[in-house]
């Protein structure tokens, strides 16, 4: 017989041999993770150790112990992290409130994600250990009920009785790491709507800046649109092609060479406009390649879905 191996609980094992020609039993226990308690238990009751199944019964129970130990201390650990983040915990609901010397919501979503991947590991392991230890109860049970026949009546009776009784403490501690498991599922579901809720926030945030600095780009816009043909025209007349006050008296002239300026702007305001034409067309093209690559990944994966 060997109780699940587990760095929480142990790996006690135990080697059984009984002939009943001779009625000698040999035992060897190994790998016991608290000896102490199984030899007391035995020493007190060195009547019951002429059966079998005793020896068994009594490192099931010292097995299943441990294992209520190790639940408590997951369950603390989950009381501790429903603490910090002040959601969830027993009696919320009629009423109870957390006290003045409490410790205040922890923000940091990181490590109180953390601590719950460690919790649910160790869930893991306390789930399976509590399930085996309710099968190795019922075959122990029914390894009882066989050596009745053999046996006194008192004894196995009482050997019966407390493999049952462990049998059904398993089973109620089953029932309460899966109560252990909702109420972390409960705490992510938590940290998961808060980042949500902080992540809607910001967008928000961001949405509103964006929206402010949209309205003073709009301003600055109009500003240069309404002092634009002011600086043109100013700019224009300021060129040494005008001759505003000549020398010997005469009136405004303009230059022979005023064709200059417009051959040499209009050809170059024309290039500048097709290498945006030609930026914005490619930038299109570009995006709707990434749209198009973006549903072609994404059919198969609903086609999974459908199926």
């Amino acid at each position: 017989m060997r109780v699940p191996a587990s760095r929480s609980v142990g790996f006690d094992t135990l080697s059984l041999a009984h002939s009943h020609s001779q009625n000698v039993t040999n035992v060897v226990y190994y790998s016991l993770e608290n000896e102490n308690n199984i030899f007391n238990a035995l020493l007190e009751q060195p009547g019951r150790c002429l059966q079998p199944t005793f020896f068994a019964a009594v490192l099931y129970r010292c097995h299943q112990q441990r294992v209520e130990i190790f639940r408590r201390v997951v369950d603390s650990a989950v009381i501790t992290i429903e603490e910090r983040s002040r959601f969830g915990g027993p009696g919320r609901l009629f009423g109870r409130q957390f006290g003045i010397d409490e410790p205040e919501t922890e923000s940091n979503s990181e490590s109180m994600t953390k601590r719950l991947s460690y919790v649910q590991t160790e869930l893991a392991i306390a789930g399976h250990l509590a399930r085996t230890s309710v099968k190795c109860g019922e075959w122990l049970v029914k390894v009882a009920e066989n050596d009745t026949r053999e046996w006194e009546m008192d004894n196995v009776t009482q050997t019966l009785d407390e493999m049952e009784y462990v049998k059904r403490r398993a089973e109620t501690v089953v029932s309460q790491l899966q109560s252990i498991q909702d109420r972390v599922q409960s705490q992510i579901t938590f940290l998961l709507n808060t980042a949500a809720q902080n992540q809607s926030n910001y967008t928000a945030t961001i949405a509103l800046e964006t929206r402010r600095d949209s309205a003073a780009m709009k301003t600055i816009a109009v500003l240069t649109i309404l002092f634009l043909p002011g600086t043109f025209v100013a700019t224009l007349f300021s060129m040494d092609m005008f001759q505003w006050q000549p020398d010997n008296g005469a009136e405004p002239t303009v230059s022979k060479m005023f064709w200059v300026y417009w051959i040499v702007t209009a050809p170059l305001t024309t290039l500048v406009m097709m290498i945006w034409l030609l930026w914005t067309r490619k930038s299109v093209r570009k995006l709707r390649s990434w749209e198009r690559r973006g549903v072609e990944n994404m059919e198969p994966e609903l086609g999974e879905k459908r199926e």
